[in-house]
């Protein structure tokens, strides 16, 4: 095709196209709300307009993107209820995995996840400045996605990973507020982990059910925290604002 180093071949475009997208809203490059310009989609990647359309009507099928007549597509915007819903739904189904991995984990899976905290306290256990503050809750929020997903491959049934779904797990790594102090929430997380660990070690199915459970829902907490934190900002900004227009 010309030596094009981007193009990319016809039978799995859809599915490149649609993951490349994805990929995109879930590493933050795609903010919510954001604009999906299909025409720069397509340039990165080589192709024509047709299959960027159709990846994003299958994203808007998924729940992912918004399709606004004449305005085109954009990431979608989640509400804090949705956002608590699917947390509940992931605590359920982790839960779960938590029992299974208990049951089924091998020596190389512990393995793997101790090596994964002792990579998420380095993180936790230091305070990031301004300006790297971003990509240093993003590599949290990496490190703490690979955890997880080591415990859904330890249970060694790939149905339950699937019902889990991972692809939820991974949205919501990146879809809630950014927490109002870092060091307290992932120290609190690399605790936690460090209990999910034990357990999951000892082959104690009904503590690592419990553990991952109380550790989703801790989550869920601190999500309600973020909001009220940012509700309390924007209470003393307009109050700001109204004192000095009386003045």
């Amino acid at each position: 095709m010309n030596g094009a180093p981007n193009t990319i071949d016809r039978p799995n475009l859809n599915e490149i196209v649609s993951e490349h997208i994805r990929r995109q809203i879930f590493d933050g490059a795609l903010e919510p709300g954001a604009k999906i310009v299909e025409e720069e989609i397509a340039q990165s990647l080589g192709t024509s307009r047709t299959p960027v359309k159709l990846a994003l009507t299958g994203l808007a099928k998924d729940g992912l993107v918004e399709l606004l007549p004449r305005r085109g597509a954009f990431v979608k915007r989640f509400s804090r209820t949705d956002i608590v819903e699917l947390y509940e739904i992931r605590r359920t189904f982790e839960g779960l995995a938590g029992r299974f991995a208990a049951r089924y984990a091998q020596e190389c899976d512990i393995e793997k996840l101790c090596r994964l905290n002792d990579e998420y306290r380095s993180v936790a256990m230091r305070v990031p400045e301004a300006r790297e503050k971003r990509d240093h809750i993003k590599r949290a929020k990496r490190i703490d996605l690979e955890f997880h997903r080591t415990i859904l491959n330890a249970t060694r049934n790939k149905h339950l990973a699937n019902l889990t779904g991972l692809e939820v797990i991974e949205f919501l790594s990146f879809l809630h507020a950014e927490p109002k102090s870092l060091k307290t929430v992932y120290g609190g997380a690399y605790a936690e982990h460090g209990r999910i660990i034990e357990a999951l070690g000892n082959h104690d199915e009904d503590l690592a059910e419990a553990t991952l459970k109380a550790h989703i829902k801790r989550a869920i907490e601190n999500l309600g925290a973020a909001g009220e934190a940012e509700q309390e900002r924007t209470v003393r900004v307009l109050d700001t604002v109204g004192r000095d227009g009386r003045e």
